[in-house]
């Protein structure tokens, strides 16, 4: 099966499309519309022109809704009523633009983390929504992409009915990257492939069997890669910095392209590489970063295709300005 790579494009910080190979992706999750009055909008996006300028007949333009923090989804499913109003407006930004599908990023169903609205009932109502979406679409076209992004923590059976779901979508994009246990507030992975002595908690491969023991179909299934890292400074430590209590929030990331621009040549900072779960990371003594580099994505692309999942995903395309990991991705997925 041919593997995809889907690469999300934040509209802010798309630059000089120059810098980017898109000869290399198969899908653009052009990153976000929102929903303002029970209607999606995209009038705040900036580079709709340049975005549709690197398309070439091999690459599809996906617009993605949502995006952490992004209201109107709870209201927007609500009812029968609001659901065709909403995807109404979704179906004349396809047929104006020529979008060839979209991408539902609603983090997270039943929760007001991120201080949206929520109910108990957007769990069966997402359901609902989609269904009437992938009818509407397939009205328009049947070709027409639909995925949705999901979390890979261990709450994923509140938020989404995966079985129902899997004959609906095209791919479940599983966000495995941001994966570091805040409550502990200890230095940790963010994007792992597996467990390990350093984090058992939470992995990629744990997201993957839970998503496909609860009803997706391996097939659809899609693992998310990081174009940045997150770091947290500590106390002065002698030890590999992996596992100690962060003086500042791990929620600080920086681009790939600071990582290595910055710091992957600093003669201060060492490398190291958890061999059981797959991932990298840096550290000085005191700033501790953990990233996906280019070994940490080849074994990703090797459990994809060791899986037979759809492919890969990562967030997000200017954060890496070398070209570095998209590279590596292509070369291992595609070449």
């Amino acid at each position: 099966m041919k593997k995809r790579i889907f690469a999300y494009l934040y509209d802010p910080l798309f630059d000089d499309p120059i810098i980017y190979d898109f000869t290399k992706i198969d899908v653009v999750n052009y990153s976000f519309g929102k929903i303002e009055d029970g209607k999606v909008t995209i009038k705040h996006l900036k580079n709709l022109d340049r975005v549709f300028s690197v398309k070439h007949d091999e690459l599809k333009i996906v617009l993605s809704i949502g995006g952490w923090g992004a209201d109107g989804f709870s209201e927007g499913v609500k009812t029968r009523e609001n659901r065709t109003i909403l995807i109404d407006s979704i179906l004349d930004l396809i047929n104006q633009y020529h979008f060839d599908g979209v991408d539902l990023d609603w983090e997270y169903p039943t929760s007001s983390v991120g201080g949206i609205t929520s109910s108990p009932d957007d769990k069966e109502n997402f359901t609902f929504f989609l269904s009437e979406l992938r009818k509407a679409m397939d009205e328009v076209n049947p070709e027409l992409i639909l995925t949705i992004a999901v979390g890979a923590g261990g709450k994923i059976p509140n938020y989404i009915e995966v079985e129902k779901l899997s004959s609906i979508i095209d791919y479940l994009h599983i966000m495995t990257y941001d994966m570091m246990n805040l409550e502990k507030n200890f230095t940790d992975h963010h994007t792992n492939l597996y467990g390990s002595v350093y984090k058992c908690d939470i992995s990629a491969n744990l997201a993957v069997n839970t998503y496909h023991q609860l009803g997706m179909p391996i097939e659809k299934i899609v693992i998310g890669a990081a174009f940045y890292g997150h770091y947290a400074t500590t106390a002065p430590s002698e030890t590999n910095g992996i596992g100690l209590p962060c003086l500042t929030p791990l929620t600080q990331a920086m681009s790939y392209t600071e990582i290595k621009t910055k710091y992957l040549n600093n003669p201060n900072f060492k490398h190291y590489f958890d061999e059981e779960a797959k991932a990298s990371w840096l550290f000085d003594g005191t700033t501790f970063i953990s990233y996906d580099d280019e070994t940490s994505i080849f074994f990703k692309c090797l459990y994809i295709k060791s899986r037979n999942l759809a492919g890969i995903m990562f967030w997000q395309l200017t954060g890496d300005k070398t070209g570095t990991l998209l590279d590596t991705i292509y070369t291992n997925l595609k070449a």
